[in-house]
């Protein structure tokens, strides 16, 4: 088995690294098999905006209903006095 991308005629079994890029994700294929510089940049670009965007509100409103929850102040410094 070449390190080398496959071409398309050839058939192979699947294997380890496949199994292993699959649980990666699609960056793992591209990575696996030396995907060119702008074929990783379409597939992973739209995938991290996918993953990543659109989590951010719901995250924001489980932060804020928790600070409402426990009842969250500004914080404040505490000083020692002199002598403690």
């Amino acid at each position: 088995m070449s390190l080398f991308p496959l071409r398309f005629r050839e058939k192979r079994s699947v294997g380890l690294l496949d199994i292993i890029a699959l649980l990666i994700g699609p960056e793992g294929y591209l990575v696996a098999f030396s995907a060119s510089l702008l074929t990783q940049l379409l597939v992973t670009g739209p995938f991290m905006l996918l993953t990543c965007i659109p989590p951010l509100r719901p995250l924001k409103g489980w932060l804020v209903a928790s600070q409402y929850f426990y009842k969250a102040e500004e914080g404040r410094l505490v000083r020692r006095q002199a002598g403690t």
